[in-house]
């Protein structure tokens, strides 16, 4: 077995926020101050070898419970995100019609070779995860009582997960 050619190293590289730096334009992390952020600051004594004999522990009572709340704000606004993605996720995939879901599954399904960066593409729904599906094959001549098919959901049994 040969080693492998070590191209990274050494080879040049294109700094694409270089002119940026240079010019005093650049955007740092530093530069960005996001609302609510905590910051804790180490205290020395100002007394050198002195005694503590006494703490007032209302402050810092207040600090904890300022800090809670905060905590609490920010998971707040952190789950009303995510509920924001959830529903818009939601309202894409009901948007589109049983036929046009169906036909786009099917060509799925039934091409060859398709690689799965392809079909996601098609689907428009990533593949990457675990997901979960009922699928009822009806032969041709029986038609289901309901329509549309979600009106079925309460007929069938509960699923096992095993």
């Amino acid at each position: 077995m040969s080693p492998q050619p070590q191209t990274a190293v050494g080879a040049p590289l294109s700094r694409v926020d270089g002119r940026l730096k240079v010019t005093g334009r650049a955007d740092y992390a530093a530069d960005h101050t996001p609302e609510g952020v905590v910051y804790a600051v180490v205290v020395g004594s100002s007394v050198g070898l002195g005694r503590i004999t006494g703490v007032d522990t209302a402050v810092a009572l207040a600090a904890i419970a300022d800090l809670s709340e905060r905590v609490g704000n920010y998971i707040d606004l952190v789950i009303e995100g995510l509920i924001d993605i959830y529903e818009t996720e939601r309202r894409r995939w009901n948007s589109r019609t049983g036929a046009a879901r169906a036909a786009q599954i099917r060509l799925v399904l039934e091409s060859e070779g398709l690689g799965e960066d392809a079909a996601e593409s098609l689907l428009g729904w990533s593949l990457g995860g675990w997901h979960q599906a009922a699928v009822v094959w009806l032969p041709p001549d029986i038609r289901p009582r309901c329509r549309p098919a979600r009106a079925c959901w309460p007929r069938f049994p509960a699923a096992e997960h095993r």
